[in-house]
């Protein structure tokens, strides 16, 4: 019982005015790092080990170019988000970027949600994580916009 008299309350708990969240754009350019990245840098095979579940074909030079492209544009967004949050300064361009990240978020969960090739073909455990991951970014943005940040 002495213990919490003696240590102000904000030792244990977060509060608005003590916890700074982080942005919409850079949860966003993280979540879309580490895909990218493994897209970039790994083989096919490796690579349909991690995201899908095997009844792929083996060889598809059209596939391995699509991941590349993806994982190269993947980088684009999270390098741009990030010089976005950093410059944007006007409440209503702040808006608009967090309105624009909310938007793909929720259609990239949707994505892995319903999408036939996301259903049929991705592993389970990454259409949950990935469809967390952006709901969650989606969240976030749709927070700061209600909140007015």
């Amino acid at each position: 019982q002495d213990l919490p008299q003696r240590i102000p309350k904000r030792a244990f708990f977060a509060t608005t005015s003590t916890f700074k969240m982080i942005s919409p754009a850079t949860a966003a350019a993280f979540s879309y790092v580490g895909n990218s990245v493994t897209c970039i840098a790994l083989p096919r095979e490796p690579l349909g080990k991690i995201y899908l579940n095997g009844t792929q074909l083996k060889e598809n030079d059209e596939a391995q170019a699509g991941w590349k492209f993806m994982g190269i544009t993947g980088l684009v967004a999270s390098g741009s988000l990030m010089l976005a949050d950093k410059a944007i300064s006007d409440k209503d361009d702040r808006k608009k970027l967090n309105a624009l990240i909310a938007g793909t978020s929720a259609a990239t969960c949707g994505m892995f949600a319903a999408n036939g090739f996301c259903k049929d073909m991705v592993k389970p455990e990454m259409r949950i994580a990935n469809g967390i991951m952006n709901a969650a970014v989606a969240g976030l943005a749709i927070k700061a916009l209600i909140d007015d940040k």
